[in-house]
């Protein structure tokens, strides 16, 4: 294992170009997905608390503090990215059992609730995500990933389901504007910070591919004034 595959990725120092300004800022890249012929890296901002989805074109360089590597060459940086990813891959592989047999079956709800309950306890979340998600065909792939790793972060139980796993619960999930109404009715209950997470995530989704569209921004405010009624008020701004 080289220093630079022994990283989490988790403590970086990032020059970005927006704007042709440069601007530092210390980050932490969670994943990074190829759509075509672009890449994109699903970036955490430490000062804001925020996560964005960004086009590896904004970074000039990135400097890794954890083992001292820099990266000039983007290319160069997704190549340690993936090989540490690939080898954290294979460990949990070695440690870890088979899937259940279930996840090759047809899926409907009534198995979700019974065999995959973990998944089920979040089952609101995901389908405002897939909701926010199909608004706009764009990035598609982009957007799944995002509600995956929600889905991992927010609900630890199911850190070690593969992403084909939880792909196929998430694909049994309905997302018409009735369920998302649904879904937003049964929130109140939910933890304010979890929450915040949600409402960062279908951001996050709809700007995917550059802008957030009427559709968009419409919905994402429902989102906010339905939160708000159940004295929920997550610290957001878009």
């Amino acid at each position: 294992m080289t220093d630079a595959q022994s990283s989490t990725f988790s403590r970086l120092k990032a020059n970005l170009l927006f704007k042709n300004t440069l601007r530092e800022e210390d980050i932490a890249i969670r994943n990074v997905w190829k759509k075509g012929a672009n890449y994109y890296f699903d970036v955490l901002f430490y000062a804001t608390r925020q996560t964005r989805v960004l086009d590896i074109s904004y970074f000039h360089d990135i400097y890794d503090t954890e083992t001292r590597h820099y990266y000039k060459d983007m290319q160069l940086f997704i190549k340690d990215f993936e090989a540490h990813k690939s080898e954290q891959d294979t460990s949990r592989a070695l440690s870890t059992p088979d899937e259940p047999a279930q996840q090759n079956r047809n899926w409907n709800e009534d198995k979700a609730a019974s065999h995959y309950q973990y998944l089920n306890e979040i089952r609101n979340e995901a389908i405002i995500l897939k909701f926010f998600a199909k608004l706009n065909p764009n990035l598609a792939d982009v957007k799944q990933r995002v509600i995956i790793d929600y889905i991992k972060d927010a609900q630890p139980a199911t850190a070690n389901f593969s992403r084909q796993y939880i792909e196929a619960f998430v694909e049994t999930l309905p997302y018409g504007n009735d369920d998302f109404y649904d879904s937003l009715d049964k929130l109140e209950h939910t933890n304010e910070e979890h929450i915040e997470h949600l409402v960062y995530e279908a951001a996050k989704i709809s700007a995917a591919d550059g802008a957030i569209h009427y559709e968009e921004k419409r919905f994402l405010a429902e989102l906010l004034q339905s939160l708000r009624e159940h004295g929920l008020e997550p610290d957001i701004e878009f």
